[in-house]
């Protein structure tokens, strides 16, 4: 069986809340598909009908993604990095969201 390595780097706001994130994608108590080390979250997910291990590192203005997937891919296509992007929600408008509520804690 072939597997494939992906790669790719996606910017992060300079506001962004990296443990809101961290913490709502940490859903398995067991870490046996989830797991949370310092920066690091590393998910195991069906990507492609293939079981993939998903690794996010965040750093201070980007993410590092990388995605070991059970069988070949060439590259990640545009849609496909887009999953990511809406998975760190980093397609929201914050800068509106945070005019909107002010000071509001």
């Amino acid at each position: 069986m072939s597997t494939s390595v992906l790669f790719c780097t996606l910017p992060l706001h300079t506001n962004y809340q990296m443990m809101d994130i961290l913490s709502f994608h940490i859903s398995d108590a067991s870490a046996s598909s989830d797991s949370l080390e310092a920066n690091q979250l590393r998910k195991g997910i069906v990507w492609h009908s293939s079981t993939a291990d998903l690794t996010l590192r965040f750093l201070l203005l980007f993410t590092e993604i990388v995605l070991s997937i059970g069988h070949t891919l060439a590259s990640l296509a545009a849609d496909e990095s887009s999953t990511f992007v809406r998975m760190l929600g980093i397609n929201q408008p914050i800068d509106i969201f945070e005019k909107s509520v002010g000071q509001h804690p």
